[in-house]
Parts: C-alpha cells; sequence; structure tokens
C-alpha cells in the first residue's frame, strides 16, 4: 500500500523510514527541504497545491495524511473526494484554531487555562478583565515551536502585541502555574482499538521542545490516556495524536493537540519496539496496531540551529544520533539525539543527559537537570 505524505520535512522521513522492511511506500510530497528523503522513498517535489502536481501525487498512494496540522482545509476537501484523508478533516477543523480547540477541551470536560478570544477592538478591554496578566496572545491559527506568540503584562502591551500580529485573530491565555510540561503519545486504528505511549516530561526553550525524558512510570499515566482516549472516540480518530499538559497541582491541564507524528514522541525510535512513525503508518493503512513495550528509562535532546560533532557526545549511554540533512539556520530543528537507559540508574542516567545537553550547547537545561535530578 502507498502512503502519500503532505510535507516532505523530518517527520516525512521518520515515516519513510519506519516504512523500511514492510510493504508499504510512503509518497512525500513538498518542496525539497532533505537530500536524505531520496534514500527512503520517491518524493514528489514542488507545490503540493499545483493542480497537475497534485493529481499526479494522488494517482500513486491509497491514503494520505500530513505531518502538519497548518495544511490547507481547501486541500483536503480537494483530496477527500477521491482518497481517503487520516486523521479526518473533522479533526483538523478543531485543532488548526486555538479557540475552537480551547471550547472543544471544556466540552469534553477537558481542564484548560483561562482564556478569552481577542478578533476585534472590543476584545482587548473584555480579555484583560477575564484572563488577568501575565498572559500569551497567540495567533489562532499557524504558531508552532513558539511562532505567532507574545507574553503580555498589561492591557497596553496586550494591545500592543495585537497590533504587532496584525490584528488577526487571537487568544489571550492565562499564564499556568504549572510544575512541568508532559505529553502523551496516543494511536487509534480503523477498527477503533487504540494503544498509548507511556507520558513524557517535555522542557521548553522560546517555544521550542529541547528535551523530553521517559524516566519510570508516571502516575499522571491513566489521567493522560483517559482524556486522548475521549478526543479520539469523539473525532473517530485514526493515526497517531499527541496532547501536551501542564502539571498542576498533581492534575493535567490540557494546553493543545497536536494530530499527528510528533516530536515528543521521536523517542519512540529505539526506546520502544514499535514506534509511535511505525504505528500511525499500521493505523491508516488498516493494520493492527502493535503495543508497545518501552526501556524502563529513554531521553531524547533535540538539536537546534546546528549540529554538534556527533564524536563528542560519548556520554556513556546507549545512544541514536538523528541528523535531519537539514541546512543550519537559527532555532531551526536539525536533528536529535536519543539515549537510552535500560538498567541505568536515574541518577546517573540523569548525568549523562547533562552532558549530552552541554555538548549541544544548552548549558542552563544540563545545570538545571543537574540541579534538580542530581545535586
Amino acid at each position: 500500500m502507498k502512503v502519500g505524505v503532505l510535507g516532505s520535512g523530518q517527520l516525512a522521513l521518520m515515516l519513510a523510514q519506519a516504512s523500511v522492511g514492510t510493504d508499504i511506500e510512503v509518497v512525500p510530497i513538498g518542496h525539497k527541504i532533505l537530500d536524505k528523503l531520496d534514500l527512503y522513498c520517491s518524493p514528489i517535489y514542488g507545490d503540493m497545491n499545483d493542480p497537475i502536481l497534485l493529481e499526479k501525487f494522488l494517482a500513486q498512494v491509497d491514503v494520505v495524511t500530513y505531518e502538519t496540522e497548518n495544511v490547507a482545509i481547501d486541500l483536503l476537501k480537494i483530496i477527500s473526494k477521491t482518497t481517503q484523508v487520516w486523521p479526518g478533516l473533522n479533526v483538523l477543523e478543531v485543532f488548526q484554531d486555538r479557540l475552537l480547540e480551547k471550547q472543544y477541551f471544556e466540552r469534553l470536560s477537558i481542564p484548560v487555562a483561562t482564556y478569552h478570544d481577542v478578533s476585534q477592538s472590543a476584545d482587548i478591554d473584555k480579555a484583560a478583565e477575564h484572563v488577568g496578566f501575565p498572559g500569551i496572545l497567540k495567533t489562532r491559527r499557524d504558531g508552532y515551536d513558539g511562532k505567532g506568540q507574545a507574553i503580555v503584562n498589561s492591557k497596553e502591551e496586550l494591545a500592543a502585541a495585537w497590533d504587532k500580529f496584525e490584528r488577526i485573530a487571537c487568544i489571550l491565555e492565562g499564564f499556568v502555574s504549572f510544575s512541568g510540561e508532559v505529553s502523551v503519545i496516543a494511536v487509534r486504528g480503523t477498527d477503533g482499538n487504540s494503544i498509548f505511549y507511556p507520558i513524557t516530561e517535555n522542557i521548553h526553550c522560546d517555544g521550542i521542545l529541547r528535551l523530553s525524558t521517559k524516566i519510570g512510570e508516571s502516575d499522571l499515566q491513566a489521567v493522560a490516556e483517559s482524556y486522548a482516549q475521549k478526543i479520539m472516540e469523539d473525532r473517530d480518530y485514526v493515526g497517531c495524536m499527541a496532547i501536551e499538559f501542564f502539571v498542576v497541582d498533581g492534575t493535567l491541564v490540557a494546553n493543545e493537540v497536536a494530530p499527528r507524528v510528533h516530536n515528543s514522541g521521536h523517542w519512540t525510535i529505539g526506546g520502544t519496539d514499535a514506534s509511535q512513525f511505525a504505528n500511525h503508518l499500521n493505523a491508516i493503512t488498516g493494520k493492527p496496531l502493535v503495543s508497545p513495550t518501552a526501556l524502563s528509562a529513554v531521553a531524547m535532546i533535540n538539536f537546534i540551529s546546528e549540529l554538534p560533532n556527533p564524536s563528542e557526545l560519548n556520554v556513556g549511554a546507549q545512544s541514536l544520533f538523528h541528523d535531519y540533512g537539514k541546512e543550519n539556520r537559527p532555532l531551526r530543528k536539525v536533528g536529535h539525539l536519543t539515549l537510552l537507559g535500560e538498567g541505568v540508574d536515574p541518577k546517573d542516567f540523569y548525568q549523562q543527559i547533562a552532558k549530552a545537553l552541554t555538548v549541544s550547547g544548552e548549558d542552563a537545561l544540563a545545570s538545571e537537570i543537574m540541579s534538580r535530578h542530581v545535586q
């Protein structure tokens, strides 16, 4: 079976890598970003909105998925006339818009931070009164990795930030006093069966994920799974999904859903016997899902802006080095490292994580890990 992927970045690459040795062939479409994508599949390079190129693409594939939730709904409507798209349009109609997403969480009784729509001038006063400060102004659409966000501490800053965003539809979210950030990866098949990966603890900087760790078991696993299950059943979801949460007073407050394979699940390559990428392909092609067995301790470090020298990353743990083949660029994800800590004492494993962070230029984060978990 041939799986079409809208997009040609690192997620398409990892889907293609997961298809090697199976009867699934991945066919990405998009502008050429990664030279190494050609090593694992036969991409169609160019503008996916080009009718001729799109027709060529659809003639080759049996089912279509996407590597970003910001793909145009109108494009998916065209594709859906002839080809099954998973996850479906009813998923993106909710999770492309932060306001609709928050309202959807509330409808399913999933806790969220205080928020208010900011779509017209009159909303400034209303949002300031309802949410208060400090807060985060976010564009309702197209934001990722910290883009389209601004911290505001007063009504004047809120108005100025909205002006800077050219007064497009936004949402003001209240600050959440959280003790940590976590995410869970869930996958649901066409038969309605679901599987879940262990929760990871995540640390972000400048809105970009820097570190995900899965060490031991989380007391919040069952709660996260119940929220994911609610969403997947309500939307008749098919495929992989990530939900990011804030941990507040020992419970979970939903931040956002990524209706696709997700950065915080990259550790599942090597950290489990069935990665999120393999199970996403299983789900959307109607194959049985593989319930994953995870190592007792795994960590994933993102490389931002530039890759470190792999030879300098001998930190004492078994590791997997992933080079996306991207050109270096400020605040761009160019690769990641997975550390496998099976059988390693947690304190020693955190030391290994800190060493790897230092080599990758994340000195402040390395110090934080040492102070929280080692010293």
